[in-house]
C-alpha cells in the first residue's frame, strides 16, 4: 500500500473490484493521503494476485488539499456506464465549499477506469 494517513476519520476507506476483476486482477482502494497539515482523498488502482498488490498507481487525488482529519468521504461504485463514482467529504471546516465547482470537498465525482475525465462530464472547463 502506499503511504496511508491515518488519524481521526482518516485512513483506509474502499476496496472495489474492476468491473473485469476475474480476468484484469484489478482493484480499487480509497484512502486518506498526506498529512494532517495538508490532505486529500486519494483513489488508486491496483492489480491483485491474491498476496499483494503489483502496479499501484494513483488515479485520482482530491484538490485543493485540506488541513484537520474529518468527513473524507472516500466509497466508491461502478455505472453502468463503466465509470467509476466516488464520493468526497467536506473536510468539516470547508463546507461552503460544497457549491464551488473549483473544489473537490464535498462533492460526487464521476471518473474512467483510468482517472481521466469522462467527455460526457457537464463541467468540463467550469471552474466558477
Amino acid at each position: 500500500m502506499p503511504p496511508v494517513f491515518a488519524s481521526g476519520q482518516g485512513g483506509l476507506f474502499d476496496v472495489l473490484p474492476a468491473q473485469d476483476y476475474e480476468s484484469s486482477q484489478l482493484i480499487y482502494i480509497s484512502f486518506a493521503h498526506g498529512d494532517k497539515d495538508a490532505n486529500h482523498t486519494r483513489v488508486v488502482r491496483a492489480r491483485f494476485d491474491g498476496k499483494q498488490l503489483h502496479e499501484v498507481t494513483p488515479i485520482f487525488t482530491s484538490h485543493p488539499a485540506k488541513s484537520g482529519d474529518a468527513h473524507f468521504g472516500g466509497r466508491m461504485a461502478w455505472m453502468s456506464d463503466g465509470t467509476l463514482v466516488l464520493g468526497l467529504g467536506d473536510g468539516f471546516y470547508f463546507r461552503e465549499d460544497a457549491q464551488k465547482l473549483d473544489t473537490h470537498l464535498a462533492k460526487i465525482v464521476r471518473i474512467n477506469p483510468d482517472g481521466t475525465v469522462p467527455q460526457d462530464n457537464p463541467f468540463v472547463g467550469r471552474g466558477e
